[in-house]
Parts: C-alpha cells; structure tokens; sequence
C-alpha cells in the first residue's frame, strides 16, 4: 500500500489490508477460496483481534484476514448490510448480525461501496431466506477495487461478510466484478455442489438479467 493510503488506516487497519492484498489467490486473475495463508505473526494475529475477529480459523472457503479487510471497507454502510433478526422464544431478540465491531475501525476516510446486486440462494421457509449482496470497494490511493460479499448471519460460512477478490483500477467495475463472483460461486459449486441460487432480490450496478447470464456461465441450465 502507497504512503497516502497508509495515512488513511491505522497501523492494523493497514497490516489486515495490505496482507490480503498481497496473498497469493485474492486478485482477480488468480483467485483461490481460502487464499493461500499467509505469514502469521503476534501483530497480525492482534490486527484481527482489535477489530473483533478472535477465532482465525478459517471456515470452509473464508478465511479471518478476508473478514477483517470486510469489516474496514464495510464499516461506513454496516447498518444498510442484510441483517437477520427474530424474536426468541423468551421474547429476546435474536440477530445473525454483530453490530459491536464498528467502533473498533478508526480509519480516518470514509469509504463509500457500490452495492453491485443481491441475490438469495434459497428460501428453507416463511421468513427464511438466504439472501447474499455484493459490493465493489474502490480504496483511495491505491488505485485497487475489492469485491466483498454480505450475508444477514454467519449460519452459511461463520461470518456475516468477506472480501472475495480484488482488481487493479475502477474501470471496467462490472466485467471485473463479475470474474471474481462467478469464480466464488464456482469454489462452491466444486467445493460442495452448490446448487445455483434462486433469484435476484436486488439490483444496482449489475442489472438481474446480467446476474441470470452469470448463473448460467456457472451452473447449467436455470431457475427461472
């Protein structure tokens, strides 16, 4: 990361991000779901915990470290993300999102991400759904767009959000965005046999018809 970026984040902020960056398997050209690991040292494990994740262990295909850069690039629109909630059977409210790691993020510019689309990957019943959103995060400086995924609990991969991939500039947003999605849906539909998603619950810079053309690129045939 370049001295004006550095400037922007803390010295954690930008050892979870510059770590990411540079693993093998985060670029949009050589992507692997976990990213190869990389060096893990007292500071980086301590970055990670500063900003609330404790257990780096990586679940299934994400890893702690692409939570981390998430939650940096994520913190301005955390009350907008899915967010799943219900009443308990005590009247206690239960939610499938963590609200108590924003403060924690003391980077000092505001990042705004362009929400890409939403998609739900089934409904297992009344209020049930699974949905899952995109967003596309430009950092200042660097000259880098991330790719990031939000779901409303961490009941799929063990956490509500995580960065998928990354790619060089902000041109080209959807074509870009689009390699690096298509490659995280193909991780699952190899990894498990993930059968494809269900629908599109919202769009924004990715029209639904183009989410539909990316299904079909990876699973055969559709839905609807």
């Amino acid at each position: 990361m370049n001295d004006v970026t550095a400037d922007c984040f803390t010295a954690g902020e930008e050892l979870i991000l510059g770590s990411w960056l540079f693993a093998e398997g985060t670029r949009h050209d050589e992507l692997e779901f976990p990213p190869r690991p990389v060096n893990e040292t007292d500071t980086y494990l301590r970055a990670l915990k500063d900003i609330g994740i404790e257990d780096t262990f990586s679940a299934n295909v994400v890893s702690p470290l692409a939570v981390g850069v998430s939650r940096i690039l994520l913190r301005d629109i955390a009350g907008r993300l899915p967010h799943w909630y219900a009443m308990g059977p005590e009247g206690n409210l239960i939610q499938g999102r963590e609200d108590d790691w924003q403060d924690s993020i003391q980077k000092s510019i505001g990042i705004l991400p362009i929400e890409l689309f939403e998609i739900n990957w089934a409904t297992s019943g009344p209020g049930y759904d699974w949905p899952e959103r995109y967003h596309a995060c430009p950092i200042p400086g660097d000259n880098i767009t991330v790719i990031t995924a939000s779901a409303d609990s961490p009941d799929m991969h063990g956490y509500t959000d995580w960065a998928l991939g990354w790619f060089p500039g902000n041109d080209d947003l959807v074509e870009n965005a689009g390699v690096i999605i298509r490659a995280w849906w193909r991780a699952q539909r190899d990894g498990w046999e993930q059968a494809s998603w269900e629908k599109v619950f919202k769009h924004g810079r990715v029209r639904a018809s183009m989410a539909r053309i990316w299904r079909d690129e990876v699973w055969d045939g559709s839905i609807d």
